[in-house]
């Protein structure tokens, strides 16, 4: 409908008030309603006698609030001028409770003012009947008659000496005329889309009959629906129930309330959904549907969780790996627990897929390939709970997947298996995954061929590489009489000092060569037989001891060489009470390294002892003083020598210090006759001292 002015509002009109009003224009009527129930409501109107003029929609109201029905009237802007009598009916979720009449006056240009007017629906026998024809019939069909309405004259009576005049006015007819054949058309019911449910469920179940029982399994969803009808006029309210017999985390009402229009269809709906753990058994619950505010109808139903017999089956560590020439097998733990709600019996088993002639995938058991063997400890077992409401107690399999045959070729090798438990009486495990785990077993060796052919190999190979050195020496030493060899000269800058190795050894020999000095072993670079090494000197090099070690890298003993240090410290500052005859220049080692050497003949009675002073002419006249230390490299054989270390270490004199030792002949002292006392000094001059011992005639 056109909208010809901004409709006015009239909020609870008085029953039998008159609505004046032009053609077109539009007027709504706000009839207010209370909710004194503990729950929503539905309120909503039908109205007679204005037809397609007249529309209304449903209201629902909250318990204990105050809603309002709005009911639009706007007659059409051809309608003729006239008063026309309406009734609105009031409902309350489609129950009739309080119905409201009145007048619509339609008032055109010119057309005189009426006063409004109290009136009352009565048979009318002085009038002739309102003839009413909906729109779109056949005119020549029997037209429908209507009841006219006429005031009532003590009530229009009353209103006039209120409002005009002091005396009664005349009954006011209400006017027949073609204005008042109207042709009515009924409305169309509003229709409301009901919305589809915005939940996902394994199954439905439509209008379940009573007693019904609902069969589930844990895990699993069922919508079940119950279809609701209005067979009555209006919008109605149905809503759903339930006895909360069940836990709220196992039912839910996905649709608890739906409004149905006249003549209209709907459904109500709860969600059915045990938990993955559920217990089976039955569990019994009731909906409860219908109009809302009055009586609803109860369906008993049980819910029935299904037993499931279901495994989970998993591997600790899914990949493992062994020494191949240790061990043929690799082992697994594999924990089985229950993913179920009942206990089951269940059996373990290697599995692969083929395809049969048909082309369809099937599972099939394997035991054992060409190369691998599968073994469990246990293929059977049952799955128990120790107590009602206990989960099952889990159960460890342990399997060795061994290797089969020989293994020719390879550092590594692989095998990749699925294993799967399955319970005995459903091997579709309950339409549940997590029953299976593959495993990656692995067998690895140090080289790529089996050991009986690797291992006479392996030890020709030990053998050539655990060749060693021999023949270990130092080059430019003076090598003592314990094997010590002593490495004479000026140090280098730094205080450093050279010592040249050398040793014989196949080609073919891995060998490492090491420096041990003060317990620490440090490597030594070495080339083909022949090493250097540039260790810090001591200041006398008197407690320094350094060792060298020469030996193959992996297996296989080592040799080894000891080295004093001998270095220069004064130059002639060493002085002997029989002199130091001539000097002369000599050489030591195997590269013949110069030195300054003196011979010393001293006499020795076979009866007594003779005096030889080592004088240190060093710090003498208030001068800088410098130790000299002596390092014996042959002792006398035959002659004793006291007062004078001659073994084990080295004799220090100090500066300025004279050292007297002791000679005296021996048993019968030695057997030439002759023997010579040799030693090495850090002086300069000389560094090689030889002291000839003769016993006396």
């Amino acid at each position: 409908m056109e909208d010809l002015a901004p409709p006015k509002t009239v909020t609870d009109p008085p029953k039998g008030a008159t609505q004046i009003v032009a053609p077109g224009e539009r007027v709504e009527l706000r009839l207010t309603c209370r909710n004194d129930a503990d729950k929503v409501v539905t309120f909503s109107a039908e109205i007679e006698g204005l037809g397609p003029w007249a529309e209304t929609r449903p209201r629902a109201v909250a318990p204990f609030d105050v809603g309002a029905v709005l009911v639009t009237v706007a007659p059409s802007a051809d309608a003729a001028s006239g008063d026309y009598p309406f009734s609105v009916r009031l409902l309350l979720d489609g129950d009739p409770f309080d119905p409201l009449v009145g007048v619509l006056r339609i008032q055109g240009e010119g057309a005189a003012a009426l006063p409004p007017a109290e009136f009352v629906v009565a048979k009318n026998t002085v009038d002739p009947p309102i003839v009413s024809q909906p729109i779109g019939e056949d005119p020549k069909t029997e037209p429908v008659v209507v009841a006219p309405v006429v005031l009532e004259p003590p009530q229009v009576e009353a209103a006039l000496v209120e409002n005009l005049k002091p005396e009664p006015p005349k009954p006011i007819p209400i006017p027949v005329s073609e204005a008042r054949v109207v042709a009515f058309e009924e409305p169309e019911p509003i229709e409301e889309e009901e919305k589809p449910l915005a939940v996902s469920a394994d199954r439905q179940i439509a209008d379940p009959a009573e007693g019904a029982v609902v069969a589930v399994k844990p895990g699993e969803t069922v919508l079940v629906t119950f279809s609701v009808h209005n067979d009555k006029s209006g919008v109605r309210t149905f809503v759903l129930q339930e006895d909360r017999s069940l836990a709220a985390d196992w039912i839910s009402l996905v649709r608890d309330q739906v409004n149905v229009t006249a003549g209209g269809s709907g459904d109500v709906a709860l969600l059915l959904k045990p938990p993955v753990g559920a217990e089976p058994g039955g569990y019994p619950l009731t909906a409860s549907f219908g109009l809302m505010g009055q009586p609803l109808a109860s369906c008993y139903l049980t819910l029935q969780v299904m037993p499931v017999p279901a495994v989970s089956l998993a591997a600790p560590k899914a990949s493992n790996g062994v020494f191949a020439p240790l061990s043929r097998f690799v082992p697994f733990d594999l924990k089985v627990a229950s993913n179920g709600n009942t206990d089951t019996a269940y059996r373990v088993a290697v599995t692969e897929e083929n395809a049969d002639e048909e082309g369809v995938t099937r599972l099939r058991e394997s035991y054992e390939t060409p190369a691998w063997r599968y073994v469990f400890d246990k293929e059977i077992a049952s799955l128990v709970s120790p107590r009602a409401g206990a989960p099952a107690t889990a159960i460890v399999h342990r399997l060795r997947i061994v290797r089969k045959g020989v293994w020719w070729l390879g550092w590594r090798e692989r095998h990749r298996v699925n294993v799967r438990a399955i319970p005995v009486t459903d091997p579709a495990n309950g339409a549940k995954t997590g029953n299976v785990a593959t495993l990656v077993a692995s067998r690895w060796r140090i080289l790529p061929l089996p050991a009986f052919v690797m291992l006479p190999l392996a030890a020709l190979g030990v053998v050539l590489l655990s060749s060693g050195a021999s023949d270990f020496r130092v080059t430019n030493a003076k090598q003592g009489d314990d094997g010590t060899y002593y490495v004479v000269g000026t140090p280098n800058a730094g205080s450093q000092q050279e010592v040249h190795l050398r040793w014989s050894a196949p080609f073919y020999a891995l060998l490492r060569l090491n420096r041990v000095q003060e317990g620490a072993s440090q490597t030594v670079p070495a080339g083909r037989g022949e090493a250097k090494d540039a260790p810090t000197v001591a200041e006398y090099g008197q407690a320094q001891r350094t060792g060298y070690e020469i030996g193959p890298r992996l297996v296989g003993g080592s040799e080894g060489v000891a080295v004093r240090f001998v270095p220069t410290r004064t130059q002639g500052k060493l002085a002997l009470s029989a002199g130091l005859g001539e000097a002369k220049a000599e050489t030591v080692g195997d590269e013949k390294v110069k030195v300054a050497a003196r011979d010393v003949t001293v006499s020795v009675p076979r009866s007594g002892s003779a005096r030889l002073n080592f004088q240190n002419l060093t710090g003498a006249n208030g001068g800088g003083g410098q130790t000299i230390v002596l390092w014996t490299t042959h002792a006398p054989t035959g002659f004793r020598v006291n007062d004078f270390l001659t073994s084990g270490g080295n004799q220090p004199i100090n500066p300025g210090a004279t050292l007297t030792a002791k000679i005296r002949v021996d048993g019968s002292g030695p057997s030439s006759g002759e023997e010579v006392w040799e030693m090495l000094t850090t002086d300069g001059a000389p560094q090689l001292l030889r002291i000839h011992l003769k016993v006396a005639p």
